[in-house]
């Protein structure tokens, strides 16, 4: 199955969502400006109604016509501005009686109508419409009562917030292609800069420590630039670290492959049979010197490899304890003791279980290796006063020198300080309190305990 994704071009897709917004705006703009005109034709359809009705109160002769008459002929020949006029349809009643009925709207009021501004759907030539109405009351004089409704349909309403929306939406659907264009020349112009940073990335030289030069004219750029120096300090401590590494690998390994070439020379050319024995003997331990270190480095390559899919949380008393019963044999061969010392509680760390596993494992090899017959070594995990977790490695013994019996394992420390640098934790060696005189040890810090 092929899961490789199509590239796209940013400048593309930042066009793409800004041309949405634009629209959703646009949009936005249309729906509000209809919604405003419907509410400002309401308030002014509503003033009219109002203006109207309060006129016609003070018409002396409205009760002289007769109660219903015809609509009135329109005045002129229709324009576009008909549209608005509003067509008012007036009802008025004196001491309750029907005065005035303009277009036969009396019956289809409800005989329960309060005076003030009301909005009813009634039913007009068959057509069911809002309107909108305003009654009012003059009762000033003592036995005598004018009331009149004037109403209006709310139709207009909807055609002024359309109009309304139509002027706000057309001069954007017309300038759309250029807004589209112009977009195209900012987004592609804007990301001039951050194309100019690929090129100058492109031709960073890592491996020499070479960094971007000059200050950056935005401040998302230069966070990024950081960032790229900060990943570049990272590189170089890194590589650093791998030489050194090497360095040390080398180191150990030429001493015994040196050694076993000199003795396998005297193995051929010695006549004396002891001599030729004590020859191979020492070829012996150099061959099986060198095989240890290679043993190391592929238990190195093998846990951080499987370490990758086991991080989470180590539990060092339960670690020291199997580390500790693996190697009781080994001690017990040699002539040591090996002794375990945790708390009764669980002491957790962040890390991965098979990296800390080899990282221990060398520091009791090393301890019960470069120490004579006799030695006591202590496998102890503790948390110290100050928060920190600690998983520690004390002998009682002499450090022999590599040339002795058991020596040639000195590349374990590299191996334990690069798993701790790896791990986050401190590899510290210093003297340890009485009965014990040398202490390594693995110090997590507080703010990592869980």
């Amino acid at each position: 199955m092929n899961t490789t994704r199509r590239r796209r071009w940013l400048w593309r897709y930042l066009w793409g969502w800004t041309l949405l917004v634009v629209l959703l705006t646009w949009t936005g703009l249309g729906g509000i400006a209809y919604t405003t005109g419907l509410h400002e034709a309401q308030e002014i359809t509503d003033g009219h109604l109002k203006s109207a009705a309060e006129l016609l109160l003070r018409i002396k002769a409205l009760g002289v016509g007769p109660p219903s008459l015809p609509a009135p002929a329109r005045i002129g020949p229709p324009s576009s501005e008909d549209r608005y006029a509003s067509d008012l349809h007036v009802v008025a009643w004196e001491n309750d009686r029907l005065t005035w009925d303009t277009h036969h709207m009396a019956a289809r009021l409800p005989p329960t109508l309060v005076d003030g501004h009301h909005t009813l759907v009634l039913a007009n030539d068959g057509n069911v419409q809002t309107w909108r109405l305003f009654v009012t009351t003059d009762a000033s004089l003592p036995g005598w009562k004018r009331r009149v409704a004037v109403m209006t349909d709310t139709v207009r309403h909807h055609a002024l917030a359309l109009d309304m929306a139509e002027h706000i939406v057309r001069p954007a659907i017309i300038l759309f292609p250029l807004t589209a264009l112009l977009l195209i020349w900012a987004i592609r112009r804007g990301l001039k800069p951050l194309n100019q940073l690929s090129a100058d990335m492109a031709g960073l030289d890592v491996r020499a420590g070479k960094r971007l030069e000059g200050r950056q004219a935005f401040v998302e750029l230069e966070t990024t630039v950081q960032a790229i120096h900060h990943l570049v300090d990272q590189l170089q401590h890194q590589w650093a670290r791998e030489r050194q590494f090497n360095a040390d690998v080398a180191h150990e390994m030429r001493t015994p492959l040196t050694s076993a070439v000199l003795q396998a020379h005297i193995a051929r050319l010695a006549e004396d049979p002891a001599q030729r024995e004590q020859a191979l003997q020492q070829l012996e331990a150099d061959a099986l010197r060198a095989a240890n270190i290679l043993t190391q480095l592929l238990e190195l390559a093998r846990a951080e490899q499987s370490s990758m899919a086991q991080a989470g949380v180590v539990d060092l008393c339960a670690l020291a304890r199997d580390v500790c019963t693996r190697h009781q044999g080994l001690a017990h061969e040699w002539g040591q003791t090996l002794s375990l010392k945790i708390p009764d509680e669980a002491v957790q760390v962040p890390g991965h279980a098979a990296l800390l596993e080899l990282a221990l494992r060398n520091l009791i090899d090393n301890a019960l290796r470069h120490n004579p017959r006799g030695t006591h070594v202590e496998l102890s995990v503790m948390v110290l006063p100050d928060g920190r977790r600690a998983v520690s490695v004390c002998d009682d013994g002499v450090f022999r020198p590599e040339g002795s019996e058991r020596s040639g394992m000195g590349v374990g420390l590299t191996l334990v300080r690069r798993i701790a640098d790896a791990q986050g934790a401190v590899l510290e060696h210093d003297t340890a309190q009485a009965p014990f005189r040398t202490r390594f040890a693995l110090t997590w810090p507080a703010s990592d305990a869980r």
